[in-house]
């Protein structure tokens, strides 16, 4: 690193690590000391190539599975769960595996081999939820869940939506998906267009998931693609044989807001003319707001506690779509936002 001002200089380069067939499903996890990474890349059938990044470089090692079966190079996804036991990939023609993974051994077991039963074309993404039991599968037009407590071969998901039609230029399909830092999955479009989907309460079952389509406004059009990372927020296995480094998870890590749904809170009527008022659940301490689509605020209460049913004056708001947000601070801040309908 002391060569070309401190840029570095290469010794070696274009360094062959691995060959094959390999499909387009490279992730990565965290190793169970806490330090390095597993980057898995499989290829079009059973056999999974694994590299194992240390500070010494890079360990190559192959796992060939033990079902037989071509899941293609094309159409193909895969994703770790958040805490790093768990694995899912997508094939080509409607199939999903998934497979348990020590994050020590490296080692992949217990695959589970299931055929999607849609009606056309190929699954696209597939993502976990935060607390890694709910696994996601987005199709063309259709976006599934699984229970990952109770997975077999013969598992049938829960539907969870279809695609609405809506159009923007091009249709605002189902396709890849990831998870972020502030617990919600985001998915993308299989066309250049300006919109993405978003599942709001990923761990929740079913539709209480709330899936909302093209709810997510984008500045330019988005092209095939989201991306796609590793969980950082993931520490060292704690008491396993390779929890040696003394890597340990902070004690007082800090945890992202999650959206989670507020019981209680109901806006009414809605749509609205002049007036409507909002019934809003107990709550020690919070702050509420609402804004316009240009993010304006219209009206805010701050520091407010306990139930409360607030009658809002909407007499001089143009006709529209306006947002109500609800922030609770309990332990962590919990974000909400409800939309109303404004019609004169």
């Amino acid at each position: 690193m002391s060569y070309n001002n401190g840029l570095g200089k290469v010794n070696e380069k274009n360094i062959s690590i691995a060959n094959g067939e390999f499909a387009d499903a490279m992730t990565a996890v965290k190793h169970a000391n806490g330090r390095d990474w597993w980057v898995v890349i499989p290829e079009k059938n059973n056999v999974y190539h694994k590299l194992l990044l240390t500070p010494g470089g890079i360990q190559h090692s192959t796992q060939v599975m033990e079902y037989d079966k071509l899941l293609g190079q094309k159409a193909n996804n895969a994703v770790f769960s958040p805490d790093g036991t768990q694995y899912a990939r997508l094939g080509q023609a409607q199939q999903l595996i998934y497979m348990c993974f020590d994050r020590c051994s490296g080692l992949f077991s217990c695959p589970i081999f299931i055929q999607l039963d849609i009606s056309f074309g190929a699954a696209f993404g597939v993502a976990f939820s935060p607390n890694s039991q709910l696994l996601y599968v987005s199709h063309v037009e259709e976006l599934f869940q699984f229970d990952t407590k109770n997975l077999s071969n013969n598992s049938k998901p829960i539907l969870i939506d279809q695609y609405d039609g809506f159009k923007l230029g091009f249709a605002a399909n189902f396709f890849r998906m990831s998870l972020a830092p502030n617990g919600k999955i985001y998915m993308c479009c299989s066309n250049g267009i300006a919109v993405m989907h978003v599942i709001n309460a990923p761990d929740s079952v079913g539709t209480a998931c709330r899936f909302e389509q093209h709810s997510i406004q984008l500045f330019g059009s988005n092209h095939i693609g989201i991306n796609h990372f590793p969980n950082f927020r993931l520490y060292d296995q704690a008491a396993s044989m390779c929890d040696t480094l003394g890597i340990d998870t902070p004690e007082h890590l800090p945890e992202p807001a999650r959206w989670v749904p507020v019981e209680g809170m109901h806006i009414y009527p809605n749509p609205a003319s002049n007036y409507f008022k909002l019934a809003v659940a107990a709550c020690e301490s919070g702050r509420l707001r609402v804004v316009n689509a240009e993010g304006r605020i219209l009206y805010e209460v701050s520091n407010w506690s306990g139930p409360q049913n607030i009658d809002i004056d909407a007499t001089n708001w143009p006709g529209g779509v306006y947002f109500v947000h609800l922030f609770r601070y309990q332990f962590r801040v919990i974000h909400t936002v409800e939309k109303v309908l404004v019609v004169h």
